[in-house]
């Protein structure tokens, strides 16, 4: 009998199952891990913008930042581990005038559950999509991340010269 219950958990190990049930209907349940929370980053200098990025745009995304501070522009960073999301990254998102998301796929798919989960104003979230099969670079995110910044400060009209 043993060796018989044995065997079926073992063998619903390896069908991956969950939930493994034993014998009279008594139910053995996986200690479950709790969510990574998101990794936030703030400068401290009430800046206006922000980035969120997750995976394996981390490496990428930490030079981007330090090339950005060089060009004195400033940027809070939230860094998500898990879904789903915690109540916070709705309050950062919020916080900020807009909010960069990088990702390294061609729909966008963090963005997506970013508008979905939260209701927010999908024109507060700007895509920086990098989809050509190779890595993310820094270099790709200080360009897309501070041609977005530049184009969004207002320039004032050239009042003394007339066209």
């Amino acid at each position: 009998m043993q060796r018989k219950l044995i065997a079926q958990v073992v063998q619903r190990r390896q069908l991956g199952h969950r939930r493994l049930t034993l014998p009279r209907g008594r139910v053995r349940r996986r200690r479950q891990q709790p969510i990574p929370q998101p990794l936030l980053t703030v400068t401290g200098e009430n800046a206006r913008y922000g980035v969120i990025y997750y995976g394996s745009t981390s490496p990428a995304m930490s030079e981007a930042i330090e090339l950005l501070k060089q060009q004195n522009q400033i940027f809070d960073t939230l860094r998500i581990r898990a879904y789903p999301f915690p109540d916070f990254v709705a309050d950062f998102i919020k916080s900020h005038t807009r909010v960069f998301v990088v990702e390294q796929n061609r729909d966008g798919q963090l963005r997506t559950l970013l508008v979905n989960e939260f209701g927010i104003d999908p024109a507060r979230l700007v895509p920086v999509l990098h989809y050509d099969g190779t890595p993310i670079t820094a270099r790709f995110i200080v360009r897309q991340v501070g041609d977005a910044v530049r184009d969004d400060v207002v320039k004032p009209l050239n009042r003394g010269r007339v066209a």
